[in-house]
């Protein structure tokens, strides 16, 4: 399995994780939620970089820099926008099904890029010419 594809189940199985104690809202649900994304976030933390590492050979620390900045955005805007919906509807339910739908996306965009590489070799392997194998 190539890390894309980790990468991707890894992503799908945090969202399951986080969707788990909204569809089923008991301790089971929760227990397995929590263990669903607390065992998937150093993974993906992990291959997220890898996969920074060999898109970017040249200027990982870039490219490593850019995906750390937009995480942090991520964070903060994704809590004031939780916060913002749990007090407009008055619970958690919606703002973490969005979360978790927010991370299918993500697994998708990744997918997405894998069957679809750029067309004009914008970040592919600079030495070889090719899309790396992912």
């Amino acid at each position: 399995m190539g890390d894309v594809p980790a990468l991707v189940a890894a992503y799908l199985l945090q969202a399951l994780g986080v969707l788990l104690p909204v569809v089923a809202s008991n301790a089971l649900g929760g227990y397995l939620g929590s263990i669903l994304f607390g065992g998937t976030f150093m993974g993906i933390t992990t291959l997220g970089t890898m996969l920074g590492r060999k898109l970017r050979p040249q200027d990982s620390s870039k490219a490593i820099g850019l995906m750390t900045g937009i995480f942090g955005i991520g964070q903060i805007v994704g809590a004031a926008g939780t916060g913002l919906l749990a007090s407009h509807l008055g619970g958690f339910g919606v703002p973490t099904l969005a979360a978790s739908g927010v991370i299918f996306i993500g697994a998708a965009i990744l997918l997405i890029g894998r069957i679809f590489p750029p067309a004009n070799g914008r970040n592919a392997n600079r030495d070889t010419g090719n899309w790396p194998n992912l």
